[in-house]
């Protein structure tokens, strides 16, 4: 077990590291913020409504479409738009952030959390 978790790290960190860097204007809000740095939240328009960036389990992809359109759409007049974007790169979020999905992050080089740890797994499998 240890060396699949040492194997997993070592995979994470390397696809960590081949990412590019995103802008850093989020870094400089999130230092100006109060002590979690998560002020940059409260002025978003997607606040309490999860339903639309977060897809369910089995969720039909007709469906999944419409959802990602709403969404995207929401995104597109919200005044923290371009903050939340470089969120979710550089945590390597899942679902909709910034009008951008998770394949979208992928393509740009930012893969979610739960990709990574999966390709980190089958390496260590083979």
């Amino acid at each position: 077990m240890r060396n699949r978790i040492a194997l997993n790290a070592i995979g994470y960190n390397a696809l960590v590291k081949q990412r590019p860097t995103p802008t850093s204007a989020l870094e400089s809000l999130l230092a100006a913020s109060g002590p979690l740095g998560l002020d940059w939240h409260e002025p978003a328009v997607c606040r309490s409504r999860t339903d639309l960036f977060f897809g369910k389990a089995g969720e039909r992809p007709g469906a999944r479409q419409r959802r990602e359109t709403a969404a995207v759409a929401l995104c597109a007049g919200c005044p923290v738009r371009e903050l939340c974007h470089n969120a979710g790169r550089e945590n390597a979020e899942t679902g909709i952030w910034g009008g951008e999905t998770d394949e979208q992050r992928a393509l740009a080089g930012y893969p979610p959390r739960s990709c990574v740890v999966a390709v980190a797994m089958i390496v260590d499998a083979s």
